[in-house]
């Protein structure tokens, strides 16, 4: 597996992740330092990451910890249902996504509800 390699980007918050694979959401060693990271610097930084939808919504859920780390016993499949992730897709070009028609508006993510969004994921 590859080494993590981290730069912080300001002396409060947000770190840079270099070397990242998202084969490592495998290796429990890696996700333990991506959620060590996340806990303390706030924001990560992935450049140039190839990196498909479900793999996102895995980093994601990985991060706000409602998804266990590999070989967890709660995590036997590490699968996500498709229906219930493309909900939260915000695409005005998917069909079955958060926004499926029309100029995507701006907007807050969960800004009215009582439980916001833990982590927030974009991708570009």
């Amino acid at each position: 597996m590859r080494t993590l390699a981290v730069h912080d980007l300001g002396p409060v918050f947000g770190s840079e992740v270099r070397g990242f694979d998202p084969e490592q959401l495998d290796d429990p060693a890696t996700c333990a330092e991506l959620q060590h990271l996340f806990d303390t610097r706030s924001v990560l930084l992935f450049r140039d990451l190839d990196i498909d939808h479900a793999q996102q919504v895995r980093l994601a859920k990985l991060l706000a910890g409602t998804q266990q780390h590999p070989g967890d016993s709660a995590n036997a499949t590490g699968q996500s249902d498709p229906v219930v992730e493309d909900r939260w897709y915000v695409s005005n070009a998917r069909p079955n996504s958060a926004a499926p028609f029309g100029r995507l508006q701006f907007h807050s993510d969960t800004m009215w509800s009582d439980q916001p969004c833990e982590v927030l994921s974009l991708y570009a």
